[in-house]
């Protein structure tokens, strides 16, 4: 197979951070995973695609312009319905917040380093083999 062979990459995956608006309703829960793709900004839409497929609920995200000033994108997930396993797991994968405040449940903050020339195809790719690690928990 030559490289005039494979299929464009597509063109979503070579913008940068600064190309991604805020989705203002990024707070809201999502109940279907239709629903992540009006609430979830691209760069982290697939992570969150991923662990609604295995059952783990996802709070909040943000990966969006305004993310390069504290040059991180991040998803917030729902550290009390984890399952024991996944709990362990996520430890390992960002910081537990025990205070209840903004969701009334613990959370985790999971983040990813970012910069003004990191493509959302790098950004994506990164928070997906991240958030990897964690189990299906469909059946629990």
């Amino acid at each position: 197979m030559t490289i005039d062979t494979f299929p464009p990459v597509e063109s979503w995956r070579l913008k940068t951070l600064a190309d991604i608006e805020t989705i203002e309703e990024s707070y809201i829960i999502p109940t279907s995973r239709e629903q992540l793709d009006e609430l979830v900004e691209l760069p982290v839409l697939e992570a969150c695609k991923i662990l609604f497929d295995k059952g783990v609920r996802t709070l909040m995200s943000s990966a969006n312009y305004q993310d390069l000033i504290s040059e991180n994108v991040h998803i917030i997930i729902d550290f009390e319905h984890l399952s024991d396993e996944n709990k362990e797991i996520a430890k390992s994968l960002g910081t537990v917040d025990i205070r209840r405040e903004f969701f009334g449940v613990q959370t985790i903050k999971v983040e990813i380093p970012v910069d003004k020339n990191m493509k959302i195809g790098e950004m994506s790719d990164e928070m997906i083999k991240k958030l990897s690690l964690l189990k299906s928990q469909i059946n629990l």
